[in-house]
């Protein structure tokens, strides 16, 4: 079984795993606020974190992520 595969996703398939992402998101903010404010700066650094490999990829064009 082949783990990393190249996929091609349809808008429908990739607007609703986004959609279903913001989902997630907004009930573990629900549920979690007062740690999620305790811990502010360390999900910024993360989220800076794993949106450096998209952003170089974007800037230089390469086709593969």
């Amino acid at each position: 079984m082949k783990i990393w595969k190249d996929t091609v996703w349809s808008p429908w398939a990739l607007g609703s795993l986004k959609w279903s992402g913001m989902f997630f998101g907004i009930i573990v903010g629900a549920f979690f606020p007062d740690f999620v404010r305790q811990h502010l700066w360390a999900f910024i650094a993360a989220m800076l974190l794993l949106a450096i490999k998209p952003i170089m990829v974007f800037f230089r064009g390469d086709k593969t992520v």
